[in-house]
């Protein structure tokens, strides 16, 4: 863990825990923040990296900042994760899922999951759910999901090794970005009554390093990708909206791009019957990789205690 406090003599506000916050859309949202009375926690993969970066940001922020280590390619790096934000804080008022990845060549996460899939739909969805206690005690509790307009030319298939054994590349990027938008419809409708709102984001062409790999495909799309597309430091202004503006917290169940402007999607994307099927397939997928150990996920309906 790494830990860096600014004092400030207001009391400690929202408690906003942001994934992938070491480069690109995360690393904007966490630093457009740290002059706020909030409680920033990081998951970064790259702990030497976060370092680098934040020793830098620290100065000048009136936040408090906490930085852990979280692989989400690893269920048990995700459980550490979780118990090291519960050590951290008693409730949680921000969840955004950030962090994720485009694969140009075929990787499997520790659990034997297509690692573009695997880390961009379900090791978010296991963290979402391991933080779900502590978001029951957060004050107009928000899970943002950085999303992508990608999600319409993802397509899922019924069959038992879907998670495992489906092609890298776009394929796989489109469809976790369709997976995600998927799991945002149900988790709204699921968690509404407890008043915590989730909502995905598409924070438009972004100029990242999502696009990671040495294959000449790659050295193309990003060259093209700098040349048509906005800055990571614009981009994340589609997230700050919803976390910065009161009258959004309440706001649920929807996609949302820039000036918190609502995408109307295809109703065939996310009917519902489809979305609870595949959360439910997904944490059906996760319980049975998880480790015995560990406590378990609740599944659909259930609520852990708090």
């Amino acid at each position: 863990m790494i830990e860096c406090t600014v004092q400030k003599e207001s009391i400690m506000k929202r408690r906003i825990l942001i994934t992938g916050a070491t480069s690109g859309i995360g690393l904007e949202v966490a630093k457009a923040l740290v002059n706020e009375d909030v409680q920033l926690i990081l998951g970064c993969r790259n702990l030497k990296k976060a370092d680098e970066i934040w020793g830098q940001v620290r100065p000048i922020g009136g936040a408090k900042i906490e930085i852990f280590e979280l692989d989400l390619s690893s269920f048990e790096s995700i459980d550490k994760f979780s118990l090291e934000v519960e050590k951290s804080v008693s409730g949680l008022d921000v969840l955004v899922n950030n962090a994720g990845l485009y694969m140009d060549h075929a990787k499997k996460t520790h659990e034997g999951f297509e690692m573009t899939i695997g880390v961009n739909h379900i090791g978010s969805h296991y963290l979402t759910h391991k933080m779900i206690p502590l978001l029951l005690k957060g004050e107009s509790p928000q899970i943002l999901n950085v999303c992508s307009k990608a999600a319409y030319y993802g397509k899922v298939v019924k069959r038992d090794d879907f998670f495992q054994n489906h092609p890298f590349g776009f394929k796989a990027y489109s469809t976790s970005k369709l997976l995600q938008l998927m799991v945002t419809m149900e988790l709204a409708k699921q968690l509404k009554p407890d008043g915590i709102s989730v909502n995905a984001i598409h924070p438009g062409g972004v100029n990242t390093n999502i696009f990671r790999g040495d294959t000449l495909i790659m050295k193309i799309v990003r060259k093209t990708n700098q040349k048509f597309t906005i800055s990571a430091h614009e981009a994340a202004k589609s997230v700050l909206t919803f976390i910065q503006d009161e009258k959004k917290w309440k706001i649920t169940g929807g996609f949302f791009e820039k000036d918190a402007i609502k995408i109307n999607v295809n109703p065939r994307l996310i009917d519902p019957v489809s979305c609870e099927e595949w959360v439910k397939r997904t944490e059906d997928a996760i319980l049975a990789k998880a480790s015995p150990k560990k406590p378990k996920m609740f599944k659909l309906g259930e609520r852990p205690e708090v």
